[in-house]
């Protein structure tokens, strides 16, 4: 405990009596973890001179010089892991900001665990995902509004139930060697990854009533991550996340096609945006900024592409090759 906390310790316990092996020994113990007095089984006083600004300091890690071991341990904490419906606010990385866009695509079949755990482990800022929901209003992680079966025939999500869902095989159709890896559920992309990265939900549909809407809502408080995830998608996706979700970030999606976007985020109240290359410039992405709007770039996989985004202004950029990109920002907020 004296070295958890960085202080002197002080143990008093009442004597059990000599040659007994519990209680007693009172002691004094330095932050570093020595032993400066101990009565042992004896009954009486002992006096030690301390310096109470004496830290120990240990190693961070390797060539990253040292810090107390509370510092340490404050630093790696993720207490949304272990600590649900508490408040507390995750420090984020600073700009520039790499978002896995499906997770590591590149590498993994997209949308499932093993993509968004590679992406982390990687170094990405963020994870993209992309939610259908199914005919019994589950919220299922897949990009197409169809799914391959395992006949070949193509089948829409929202006519399905998650019972029938759940044990689709993700993996087979990206190589042979990720057979086995099924399709996943926001619920359990949150109860995996909550606290350790942000979530870029990309909703295709907000639902009847804005029911998907609400359930991010819902899981979101679950996991006490509101502060962790933004609503990406289109004029209907974000006016019911307004209405249903007004407390969560917003990503507009509006007319990415055009030069219209910063004034559709600004209308809809958007934290973010997301450009496509071709209606993207420095002077629009000025122009975000000046209203307090943070730019997404979708997307870029070339190393060299990426810095020249970032070096225009581009805050978080979307990619399939996290492996490439997450150097350059790197290099870039140092």
């Amino acid at each position: 405990r004296a070295m958890d906390t960085g202080a002197y310790l002080l143990r008093c316990s009442y004597s059990m009596g000599d040659g007994c092996d519990s209680g007693g020994h009172s002691m004094l113990v330095h932050p570093n973890g020595e032993i400066v007095s101990v009565a042992g089984q004896g009954i009486g006083l002992f006096e030690a001179e301390v310096d109470v600004a004496d830290k120990w300091l240990r190693p961070k890690s390797f060539g990253a010089g040292t810090a107390t071991a509370r510092s340490i341990v404050e630093e790696m904490r993720r207490p949304r892991v272990y600590r649900r419906n508490r408040q507390y606010t995750a420090p984020m990385a600073s700009h520039p900001r790499v978002v896995a866009h499906r997770g590591f695509s590149k590498a993994c079949p997209e949308n499932t665990l093993p993509a968004f755990a590679a992406a982390i482990a990687l170094g990405a800022h963020e994870i993209e995902l992309d939610i259908r929901p199914s005919a019994d209003r589950e919220l299922v992680i897949h990009h197409d509004a169809a799914i391959k079966l395992a006949d070949g025939r193509l089948e829409q999500i929202s006519s399905m139930n998650w019972e029938n869902i759940q044990n689709l095989d993700m993996g087979v159709s990206f190589s042979e060697a990720w057979r086995g890896v099924r399709i996943t559920h926001l619920f359990d992309v949150f109860q995996a990854f909550a606290g350790q990265t942000q979530f870029n939900v990309h909703v295709k549909d907000p639902g009847e009533q804005g029911f998907v809407i609400r359930e991010i809502k819902r899981l979101a408080d679950q996991f006490d991550i509101k502060d962790q995830i933004y609503i990406a998608g289109g004029r209907q996706v974000l006016e019911a996340a307004l209405q249903y979700a007004p407390d969560i970030m917003r990503c507009c999606l509006v007319d990415q096609s055009s030069w219209n976007l910063v004034e559709n985020a600004i209308r809809l109240k958007c934290d973010r945006l997301q450009f496509f290359k071709k209606f993207c410039n420095e002077e629009e992405i000025a122009k975000a900024h000046a209203a307090g709007i943070s730019c997404n770039l979708f997307y870029s996989d070339n190393a060299e592409e990426a810095a020249y985004y970032y070096g225009i202004g581009i805050d978080n950029l979307l990619t399939n090759a996290v492996s490439e990109i997450v150097p350059v920002a790197a290099g870039l907020s140092k």
